[in-house]
């Protein structure tokens, strides 16, 4: 009942309810969610700069569309012919914009209504997280961060003597993405027919070459649970890499976005202002 809970801690504090061990594994929930903190905090501070540089793009068309080319259209009325193509698609941008102003709030009311309605409907979420897992790097990212949590969830579930097949179950819980739970459901059942949790884990396509073989080590070595830790630390260290790298490009790519989208507008109304002259002669 606590308020804003992640839904995979409570399998966890069901674990150690269970086990007797409730205090390891609020110790291992509290170190966990102090991580995720300083990982949210890191990514916020890193999305600063970038927001900031859109902001200041979308400040800068907004000034050229509605400001700087309805200043200059009344030059070019008399010489409809000869009205350059930039000024017009921006008049029409400047027209249409302040038209339809209302009709354009109405509707994306109407869409954050219908996501938010949708997302409450049965089912909705299991097809979104598969719909977002087969984009080409945001899936990737969230498909480790999601088999990360449902690995250490089994490894610290194990690790504090719950029962492999019982900590299966639970650790089910722990993925975030939704479509994925019938394949790791199947993955429990064929532990429960006697088959071995590396062999579940390769049929289910959800893992892996080099962490499969990390897990069969410890499964050779009858230490399994470390394995599973072992894994998932290097899962999520792999997607926050991944998120550190897109950062880093995601400051220079809107730099020079920005660059050649402000430039070129620039240079074509300058242009404009320019071919007033030849206008003049003529």
């Amino acid at each position: 009942k606590a308020p804003r809970l992640p839904e995979d801690i409570i399998p966890l504090l069901e674990s150690g309810e269970t086990s007797g061990r409730i205090h390891k594994v609020i110790a291992a929930i509290a170190a966990d969610l102090s991580r995720q903190e300083a990982r949210r905090a890191a990514l916020i501070e890193a999305l600063v700069y970038p927001l900031f540089l859109l902001c200041a793009m979308f400040i800068a068309v907004g000034v050229v569309t509605f400001y700087l080319a309805p200043s200059l259209m009344p030059i070019f009325d008399s010489a409809e012919d000869r009205k350059p193509l930039i000024l017009s698609v921006l008049a029409a941008i400047n027209g249409g914009g302040r038209s339809n102003l209302d009709a354009l709030a109405v509707a994306m009311f109407a869409i954050v209504a219908g996501a938010i309605v949708g997302l409450r409907q049965p089912g909705s979420r299991t097809r979104l997280s598969a719909l977002i897992g087969k984009l080409p790097i945001l899936g990737g990212i969230l498909h480790k961060q999601a088999m990360a949590r449902y690995l250490q969830a089994a490894g610290l579930l194990t690790g504090n003597g719950v029962p492999f097949n019982q900590a299966l179950e639970l650790a089910v819980r722990a993925c975030r993405i939704r479509s994925y739970h019938p394949r790791l459901k199947e993955v429990r059942q064929q532990v429960l027919k006697g088959e071995s949790f590396v062999s579940g884990m390769r049929g289910s396509g959800l893992l892996d070459d080099a962490t499969l073989a990390l897990l069969a080590v410890g499964e050779d070595a009858n230490r399994l649970p470390d394995m599973l830790e072992r894994a998932a630390f290097l899962l999520e260290r792999d997607a926050t890499t991944r998120v550190d790298r897109i950062l880093k490009l995601m400051t220079p790519a809107i730099t020079l976005l920005m660059g050649l989208l402000i430039g070129g507008l620039v240079i074509s109304v300058m242009s404009a202002i320019l071919g007033i002259n030849d206008m003049a002669l003529q």
